[in-house]
């Protein structure tokens, strides 16, 4: 059923996805511009795998395309791609430098030199920096340093001349805090010269968190977008992933995949494009799991692998108990949307049991009966909290607070049927009984064939 081939972790440089084409000549006329102030940085924000490299990688092959097309006229630009993440067990910013002097090999300059010679200090100050350095030697290689660091601005801009040096960083947030920070210090500090373009990808939010964990501040603060904002003149996110160009985007790895599984797969993984190739991969690997002959609904295969995948800590919740992801999906599907079952919740998960109650109300429609509810008090005191069997608890407590994982979730019970569900109060006592045991005893069939590689 599912396509002979796995997918790897590579972004997908396809410039027609998520309005690629489109955002990359936008930036790309941008920092071409003979108008645009130099130097100039650029951070383009988004999370892991929402496709930031993808994005970068078309702009880079523009922005190249159109040196190309200008050589002629200017022999000096150069567009330079650094992984930073490439070089964390060396020195990210010694290995940019030399990178940089790289472009410039044809040329006769002093740029070489003058990075060769920082980028010396900047590796033996890491090397020392975990031995007994004396006081002299500290002093000689600062002084070494201020020297070189002093020259590099007006080398580099020698360099250059009217030309321009494009260069593109990726994968830096992935780098530990320390060469994270020493990378974006780099950007004011080295490169902060007439002429060149630094347009960087990553999550702004873990950038930030690198400033605020330097100063060993438990909270987020301003402190860390304060930093940012005087490095990059331009912070822009990927562009908005609609649910179509998500399913395009499916189509384009597994043409044949039926649209209720696409529909539940782009529902489930959102905005993120290497989410959604691992479900993918999991999907090919389970066939090697599930027997021929055993009985499969694809919806539960794909929730779980989604799930796993996506919502990992409400994963860890539904290892524990099949039987509490079945209730959760029958509790939810009687919310209007995500809002009404948050302010529902609440109020479920935290009044005072009456000794007279028989059902707890969800809303006008739907209840549970009270031989399905447990009490817990907290060393014997009002008000108790009242839930549904303690993993369920927890997992209502999550998703209460979780729109995408509410969302997901919700899409699930509509496919297993629980939309069709009679939940008036004469006919609730059976669908926890019979109906909500028919979908455990299916759920457990399939499940066990998959935990293995989850």
């Amino acid at each position: 059923m599912y396509e002979n081939e796995y997918y790897d972790d590579e972004p997908k440089n396809n410039s027609t996805l998520f309005k690629n084409d489109e955002t990359s000549t936008i930036i790309k006329d941008l920092i071409t511009d003979e108008k645009l102030p130099t130097p100039f940085a650029i951070c383009i924000n988004g999370q892991w795998g929402e496709g930031k490299t993808s994005l970068l990688s078309c702009i880079h092959d523009k922005v190249k395309s159109h040196i190309q097309q200008e050589v002629g006229r200017n022999k000096n630009s150069r567009v330079l791609w650094f992984n930073a993440w490439e070089y964390e067990r060396l020195d990210p910013v010694a290995s940019l430098l030399f990178k940089i002097q790289e472009q410039y090999e044809d040329i006769n300059n002093r740029f070489k030199e003058t990075a060769k010679s920082v980028g010396t200090v900047l590796f033996d100050m890491a090397i020392r920096a975990h031995t007994n350095m004396s006081l002299e030697q500290v002093r000689g290689y600062f002084e070494k340093s201020v020297k070189s660091v002093s020259s590099i601005k007006e080398d580099l801009e020698s360099l250059i001349k009217t030309g321009k040096l494009y260069i593109f960083i990726d994968d830096l947030d992935r780098c530990l805090i320390e060469k994270t920070l020493e990378m974006l210090e780099a950007l004011k500090i080295f490169l902060n010269a007439k002429n060149v373009i630094v347009i960087l990808a990553a999550d702004v939010e873990k950038l930030e968190r690198a400033w605020e964990l330097r100063y060993n501040q438990q909270s987020p603060s301003s402190e860390g977008r304060d930093h940012l904002d005087k490095i990059f003149q331009l912070k822009i996110s990927l562009p908005y992933k609609d649910e179509e160009s998500m399913e395009e985007f499916i189509q384009s790895l597994h043409p044949s995949l039926p649209q209720n599984e696409l529909s539940l797969i782009t529902a489930g993984c959102k905005n993120n494009p290497r989410k959604i190739k691992k479900v993918l991969n999991l999907l090919r690997f389970s066939r090697k799991f599930i027997n021929p002959g055993t009985p499969s609904d694809n919806s539960i295969v794909i929730m779980w692998y989604v799930i796993s995948t996506v919502y990992y800590q409400f994963f860890k919740l539904v290892k524990e108990s099949n039987a509490s992801l079945v209730t959760i999906l029958i509790i939810l599907f009687q919310f209007r949307n995500f809002e009404d079952a948050k302010n529902k919740l609440d109020n479920f998960m935290f009044r005072e049991p009456q000794e007279k109650d028989h059902v707890i109300p969800l809303n006008e429609n739907f209840r549970l009966p009270k031989d399905y509810i447990h009490h817990e008090r907290a060393d014997g005191l009002y008000p108790a909290k009242i839930y549904v069997g303690k993993t369920d608890l927890q997992m209502l407590a999550l998703i209460k607070v979780d729109k995408p994982l509410f969302e997901f979730l919700y899409v699930c019970a509509g496919l297993l049927g629980i939309d069709k569900l009679d939940t008036s109060e004469d006919n609730i006592h059976s669908i926890f009984t019979s109906y909500r045991k028919e979908k455990i005893d299916k759920m457990d069939n399939i499940i066990r064939n998959l935990v293995v590689i989850s």
